[in-house]
């Protein structure tokens, strides 16, 4: 299987500008493209082409096979990532709205396919991945994946490269920034601040990606399920600050009793709130507990803190018990820390629990995104006006 890097660009609110204005941009970045990667377009007689350009409606993907000499592939990349910015700048000067370009590079391995036109194309997850990287830039920004990094820099110094032969170029890179990009999932990324002669083409490397400051909003699959291997059971096993909202926790503690699910041994905070079993006494038993069966879940759960207390007496352990009907559950997983995360189910009447709709809120380096506030407050508020089960601090 070839490697390839692939530089991926869009135009920022390209689909709010007129359709004549969306041809002229799409004709000049193709015309530039053209210009920067002819001579990979047209291999000689059966060889397979060394470039391969993925025409997307508000930009392109282009794969560039590598060539065996990372220097010259990477500058390459450069190059034509250079083009792209320069396209966008000269664009911005002549016409009568700004264009701006999100740009993101990566490396991996694709696949030749020939497509419904019978032209030779590329697909592969180098070309998915390069996709996100791109979808975390600001406008004007060019980002490189972790695997450029690890392949093709030894560090952040500065870059030269030529453009067409035409210009002196240069690039300087950015520490790393952990975003977050479709379907919830963590990139690495790095900002590539991109010179041609004296004029700046991209966003500065300290400009930030807002990606790392978003939060991801997605649904909870059902039937809901504690899968040891993945999920809530893996973040619930590196977090450090635990609040668990529950109507029962009967599912969860046999599974941290014999340690199917393990909590962090950097845990510093556990706080655990249920409602009284005088609470349920006016709700349909079906599918609450009864108020009896309800004793036995708090019983079971004191019994686990305290025990716990005392093989972690540095812990802040809480067992909180609120007198009003419960409404839903929640995980708050490292709630005031960079990469929380907060998954919440309201209850639905005659309906068990595993199968309650909910949603998982999750961030990558904001303390308290916006969406995110209510719930934490919500938990302090639990916190300050619970009755005490149980309480064991430092």
């Amino acid at each position: 299987m070839p490697t390839a890097i692939v530089v991926f660009a869009d135009i920022e609110k390209f689909t709010r500008k007129s359709e004549v204005r969306q041809r002229e941009l799409v004709e000049a970045m193709t015309s530039d493209v053209l210009h920067e990667i002819r001579d990979l377009l047209l291999p000689p007689a059966g060889a397979q082409p060394r470039a391969v350009v993925l025409p997307t409606g508000d930009g392109m993907a282009v794969a560039l096979i590598e060539s065996g000499s990372p220097h010259d592939d990477f500058q390459r990349a450069l190059s034509l990532a250079a083009r792209l910015f320069l396209f966008a700048e000269t664009e911005s000067r002549n016409g009568t709205d700004p264009v701006r370009l999100r740009v993101g590079l990566h490396q991996g391995g694709v696949q030749y396919v020939t497509d419904v036109n019978g032209r030779t194309n590329v697909c592969g997850a180098a070309i998915n991945q390069a996709q996100r990287v791109m979808d975390a830039a600001n406008p004007g920004q060019c980002l490189i994946s972790e695997a450029i990094k690890e392949k093709y820099l030894d560090g952040n110094g500065e870059r030269p490269f030529p453009l067409s032969r035409c210009h002196r170029c240069r690039s300087t890179f950015s520490d790393p920034h952990e975003v977050l990009v479709k379907h919830g999932r963590r990139v690495t990324v790095r900002v590539a601040e991109v010179w041609c002669d004296d004029q700046r083409l991209t966003s500065a490397r300290e400009e930030e990606p807002l990606s790392k400051k978003l939060a991801v909003l997605t649904q909870t699959g059902l039937p809901k399920d504690i899968d040891p291997r993945q999920g809530f059971a893996l973040t619930l096993g590196n977090a450090r600050s635990v609040g668990l909202i529950q109507l029962t926790g009967e599912f969860l503690l046999p599974k941290l009793h014999d340690d199917t699910v393990t909590l962090s041994p950097h845990l510093e905070r556990l706080w655990v709130f249920m409602p009284t079993a005088e609470s349920l006494r006016s709700f349909p038993a079906s599918p609450l507990p009864t108020a009896e069966a309800q004793r036995g879940h708090i019983a079971a759960w004191r019994e686990y803190l305290t025990d716990l207390a005392t093989r972690r007496p540095k812990v802040d352990i809480w067992l909180g018990l609120f007198a009003e009907p419960p409404y839903f559950g929640a995980s708050l997983l490292d709630w005031d820390r960079p990469a929380g995360t907060i998954h919440v189910s309201p209850y639905v009447w005659n309906t068990t629990t595993k199968m309650c709709p909910g949603f998982d809120i999750s961030w990558s380096d904001c303390l308290f995104p916006e969406v995110a506030k209510a719930y934490v407050e919500g938990l302090k508020y639990l916190r300050a006006h619970s009755e005490d089960g149980l309480s064991i601090t430092n």
